[in-house]
């Protein structure tokens, strides 16, 4: 509960001001629009009707490009047991490197806890780890680690994410 709340700390922010900025763009942007129209549409309804879709088309395509321009996956890093262990919501960014270089392929149940320490939740045959919350070009994703043991060794390490 206290990651997730941590995690919510670092994300809600910056979500917070991109939709303030987005809400004052729009503001401005009908407030002109809405000038601009009357000049050609008299009736109040109208212009207003024609300024407000005009304006959220633009707000949209705003949005588009900025999901497009400036959000990313985030970086991968490589894995490192400090960083693991005390920045439990940036883990995501080392599951590449914990799948691609299948550095728990083999360990058994003792060497896996040792490197990744308690899981989150565990069945008899796979652990699961929570890797924090990331962000991709259509929203904010919690982020899990898969462990899935077969004869008390590692056999296959997955990453899934489910939308928050």
């Amino acid at each position: 509960m206290y990651d997730y709340l941590i995690e919510m700390l670092f994300i809600f922010p910056r979500a917070l001001s991109l939709y303030l900025t987005l809400l004052i763009i729009f503001i401005i942007n009908f407030y002109f629009l809405e000038k601009f129209v009357s000049r050609y549409f008299q009736k109040s309804k109208l212009k207003f009707l024609i300024a407000f879709v005009l304006t959220t088309v633009i707000i949209l395509g705003l949005y588009v490009a900025y999901l497009f321009a400036f959000s990313s996956y985030g970086d991968s890093i490589a894995f490192d047991k400090p960083y693991w262990d005390a920045y439990h919501y940036n883990r995501f960014k080392m599951a590449n490197d914990i799948i691609d270089t299948e550095m728990l392929i083999g360990k058994d149940t003792s060497q896996t806890k040792q490197i990744l320490g308690t899981a989150n939740s565990t069945t008899p045959t796979i652990w699961y780890y929570s890797m924090g919350l990331g962000k991709d070009r259509f929203g904010y994703f919690s982020y899990n680690l898969a462990v899935k043991f077969d004869n008390d060794r590692v056999s296959k390490v997955a990453q899934f994410s489910t939308r928050e």
